[in-house]
């Protein structure tokens, strides 16, 4: 999948870590990953479950949080109960009344910031457009460099493509999301 350290953008200054639920644990292997960890200055973690019960690896993130040495802010969220001193609600209308980057005092920024999300499929949904009002779009890289290959085997076939100016009539397949159109522009991009 994308959520790996390889598709955060050089230039990103702050990333955003979206999760709800279970979905926190590809960015707690993210984070927790000594030989490669991100480098951005400003890693905000932002885990919404419907009950305080639900918020687990606490004592986790609290390492994480002396490693990175105030470079990651933790944001728990609750929907479905009020907890002192936590933020209450949805994560997309969090972002949108800006509550969400006021708890973590970092703003959303569509020159530097970089939002990966992961979690409740509707939450992905809701947010995609309200983080696009605020002028952040969807990370498509534009050389094969910054993108994410499904293997070795696919890596070295595109890149010959590439070298070569030229490539075969293609169909490309498969699930929403998994980088087929970022594919075929990069492709053409590199191309020329």
């Amino acid at each position: 999948g994308d959520l790996i350290h390889d598709s955060i953008p050089k230039q990103a200054h702050d990333l955003w870590l979206l999760s709800t639920g279970t979905g926190i644990g590809p960015f707690l292997s993210l984070l927790d990953d000594i030989n490669l960890p991100p480098h951005n200055e400003r890693i905000v973690l932002v885990h919404a479950v419907r009950y305080e019960k639900d918020l687990v690896y606490k004592y986790l993130i609290e390492q994480l949080q002396q490693r990175y040495e105030g470079r990651l802010k933790y944001i728990p969220i609750v929907s479905r109960e009020v907890v002192d001193g936590q933020l209450q609600g949805r994560i997309p209308e969090l972002i949108e009344s800006g509550r969400l980057s006021n708890a973590a005092d970092v703003p959303f920024s569509a020159q530097s910031s970089f939002v990966m999300m992961c979690g409740n499929p509707q939450m992905i949904k809701d947010t995609l457009p309200v983080l696009q009002g605020l002028g952040l779009e969807k990370y498509r890289p534009k050389t094969a460099e910054g993108y994410v290959f499904r293997d070795e085997a696919q890596r070295r076939q595109i890149l010959s493509w590439i070298k070569e100016g030229s490539i075969p009539h293609l169909l490309l397949s498969g699930s929403p999301g998994i980088g087929k159109t970022t594919l075929a522009k990069l492709v053409l991009n590199e191309i020329g």
